[in-house]
C-alpha cells in the first residue's frame, strides 16, 4: 500500500504543477526559471530542466526544489541518485512547499522510517496539506484553497486513499478507472450531460497522455478520451465535472500561471460525451 501511494504520489508534482490542494501552504508566483524549467521538461530536455530549476531553487523556489527531487526520483537526470532526491525533497520542505514534506514522508514510510516520516506528515498537516490530514485522521482545514500544482508541470502524491493527488476534488465517481487507475471514456459517459470540464491538452500518442497524468498526478480527478481527427487518432485530456460553468471557472482560475499557458479552456460535458458516441 505504501509502495503503491508513494507510485501515485510520484506521479503528481512535476506539473506544480496544476492545482494543488495546499490550504495555507506556500503559494509561490512563477518564476521565468521555474516555468522555462516546466517547459524544458514537457519536452522531454531533462538536463535543461534542472539547469533552470537549479536556478530557481538557489532563489529558494520550494517548488523547483521538488521537481529536483522527482528527476533524481525517476532517473531523469544523469547522476540520478535517490540520496539526492531525499536532499531536495528536504530542502523544499524546509522551504515551506508542505508537498514535499508529505512526498518524503512517504518514502520514508516505505523504509521503515516511520518516525522521522510521522514528523513530516505533522509539519505538512500543521501547514494545512490535505493528504497529510487525511492520513493523519485529522479534518480538513475549511475552506479548502485550491492553490498550485508543482513539479514539471506539477506532480503528485497520495496515500491511505490510494489514488488521491494533489488536486482540488472534482464531482464525480472514479469506479470505472482502468486498472492502472487512468480515467477513460467511461469515467466521462457516467457524468451528468450538464455539467462542465476543463480540457487541458491534446495528444497524438495515449504513452503521452498517460506520462501526463502520471507526472502530474491527475488519476482522480482527469479523464482522457479519444478523437479521430481524418487519418489519426487524438488524445484528449480534461479535467474535473463541475454542476456549472461557474464552479468550472473557479476551479481553472487555481491552476498555475504556467498550466494556463497550455490554455486550459472550459467544456459542457455533454460535448464531450457526443464526441465519444459519435465515433
Amino acid at each position: 500500500m505504501k509502495h503503491s501511494a508513494l507510485n501515485i504520489a510520484c506521479g503528481v508534482l512535476l506539473l506544480s504543477s496544476v492545482l494543488t490542494q495546499q490550504v495555507g501552504a506556500q503559494t509561490a508566483t512563477t518564476s521565468p526559471d521555474y516555468s522555462a524549467g516546466m517547459s524544458a521538461y514537457m519536452n522531454n530536455d531533462f538536463e535543461a530542466a534542472r539547469s533552470y530549476w537549479q536556478q530557481a531553487a538557489a532563489a529558494n523556489d520550494g517548488r523547483a526544489m521538488f521537481n529536483l527531487g522527482l528527476l533524481h526520483e525517476r532517473k531523469r537526470v544523469a547522476g540520478a541518485s535517490q540520496e539526492l532526491a531525499d536532499q531536495w525533497f528536504s530542502k523544499s520542505g524546509e522551504a515551506g512547499y508542505a508537498a514535499a514534506d508529505y512526498h518524503l514522508a512517504l518514502r520514508l514510510q516505505a523504509r521503515g522510517q516511520d518516525n522521522d516520516a510521522n514528523q513530516l506528515l505533522h509539519r505538512a498537516a500543521d501547514a494545512g496539506f490535505i493528504l497529510a490530514r487525511e492520513q493523519l485522521g485529522l479534518k480538513p482545514v475549511s475552506p479548502p484553497v485550491v492553490s498550485d500544482i508543482s513539479a514539471p508541470s506539477g506532480i503528485s502524491i497520495s496515500t491511505k486513499p490510494e489514488g488521491s493527488t494533489l488536486i482540488a476534488p472534482a464531482q464525480g465517481n472514479t469506479s470505472e478507472a482502468d486498472h492502472r487507475g487512468y480515467n477513460r471514456e467511461s469515467w466521462i459517459l457516467e457524468q451528468m450531460p450538464s455539467d462542465w470540464t476543463i480540457q487541458m491538452l491534446a495528444f497524438s500518442d495515449e504513452a503521452k497522455v498517460r506520462d501526463f497524468i502520471d507526472d502530474h498526478g491527475l488519476h482522480r480527478n482527469a479523464a482522457y478520451f479519444a478523437e479521430k481527427r481524418e487519418d489519426a487518432i487524438i488524445y484528449k485530456l480534461i479535467y474535473g465535472a463541475y454542476p456549472n460553468k461557474e464552479a468550472a471557472n473557479s476551479a481553472r482560475s487555481g491552476f498555475t500561471a504556467a498550466l494556463r499557458e497550455h490554455g486550459p479552456w472550459l467544456r459542457p460535458i455533454q460535448a464531450v460525451q457526443s464526441v465519444i458516441n459519435e465515433r
